[in-house]
């Protein structure tokens, strides 16, 4: 309560309960994510493994950001930001995983999806537990190792090969 001449008249705003908010919230995140894992390799057209690993990526950070959002305002969170690492983990994983089966329609695309939500969720973690210059020098050094950024070998050699 505040104290001085306007205590008890200045109404304290209401705590927010969110519990609900967590358990939905995870809920959508593990109905989207484990049936878009689950969906690689079932259809022969391309277009469906890379639509479910889309919506397997983009929903649970989707809902970690809305999540951070509402309930730590933007502040930094390491909750949170051990959530958004989890989440890393776990897209990484399954990149491993789908690089490890047999090639099929869609295979290929639907892990490099994976690795980019990879990527997007340590992004994700590092900005809600580091602020100010240590997140700009956390995403710089990001970029700097992410894969994206390197060229493999076999393209290193299609380069310096010359013409035939």
């Amino acid at each position: 309560m505040p104290s001085g001449p306007v205590a008890g008249a200045v109404p304290e705003p209401p705590k927010a309960d969110v519990g609900w908010h967590l358990v939905l919230a995870t809920g959508f995140a593990l109905v989207f994510g484990i049936t878009g894992y689950r969906a690689q390799g079932r259809s022969q057209r391309p277009i469906v493994p890379i639509l479910w690993s889309a919506s397997a990526v983009f929903t649970p950070l989707a809902v970690l950001a809305a999540l951070y959002y509402r309930i730590a305002n933007l502040d930094a969170s390491i909750p949170f930001a051990a959530s958004g690492l989890l989440l890393g983990v776990l897209y990484a994983l399954a990149t491993e995983s789908l690089n490890q089966r047999a090639p099929a329609s869609g295979l290929a695309a639907a892990g490099a999806i994976f690795a980019i939500g990879a990527v997007g969720a340590l992004a994700l973690a590092l900005t809600m537990a580091l602020e100010k210059g240590w997140l700009t020098v956390a995403l710089a050094l990001m970029v700097v190792a992410s894969p994206g950024s390197q060229t493999s070998d076999r393209c290193r050699r299609c380069a310096c090969s010359p013409p035939r």
